[in-house]
């Protein structure tokens, strides 16, 4: 359920963010999203997106449904136990393990989110500059920035993910020949 909830939740804010945006582009070819460093997350059809939010609300619906006919038999079935066990105790107990353990997935989703709206901006940065209508000398100019910027970040997230992996002492094993 937790799961449907997630997905419920990302396709909401494909849904809003075209909604308020004005737009509903076509997906993003991955050459030109190389060529302009960017993700092809962005860009779905408003059909597509209705068609992916009813196609989870019925999922969840569904599982929900079996859900409860499980809760139906649980008390039966904690009572005939040896030694019995409370079925609300239980049934809370599963619930909080099965959340506890989506907790990656969970930051998954975030991620997901965090890059729709990222790439959103940068695809309306990418059409605010076409639509200057820039010489191609200006274009090969503007792409070169693109790039130092796209090699930058690369930079930053490596330095972060050293420094992650020293704090917890898990350097990877090249790095022992470095060091000595």
């Amino acid at each position: 359920m937790y799961y449907f909830k997630l997905q419920q939740e990302l396709w909401k804010d494909y849904f809003d963010l075209s909604m308020t945006e004005g737009i509903w582009a076509p997906r993003v070819l991955k050459s030109e999203a190389k060529q302009h460093y960017t993700c092809v997350s962005y860009g779905r059809s408003e059909k597509l997106v209705e068609q992916r939010q009813k196609t989870i609300q019925h999922q969840m619906n569904r599982t929900n449904h079996e859900l409860q006919q499980q809760l139906i038999y649980l008390p039966e079935w904690t009572e005939n136990v040896q030694p019995s066990i409370d079925s609300k105790f239980l049934s809370t107990t599963v619930e909080a393990m099965v959340k506890h353990g989506q907790y990656r997935l969970n930051m998954e989703f975030k991620h997901k989110r965090a890059m729709l709206k990222l790439d959103a901006d940068d695809h309306r940065f990418i059409s605010a500059v076409y639509a200057l209508e820039p010489t191609e000398e200006q274009i090969v100019l503007i792409k070169m920035y693109w790039q130092a910027i796209a090699n930058e970040q690369k930079a930053l997230e490596e330095v972060e993910i050293l420094r992650k992996r020293v704090s917890l002492r898990r350097l990877p094993q090249s790095f022992d020949k470095i060091l000595n």
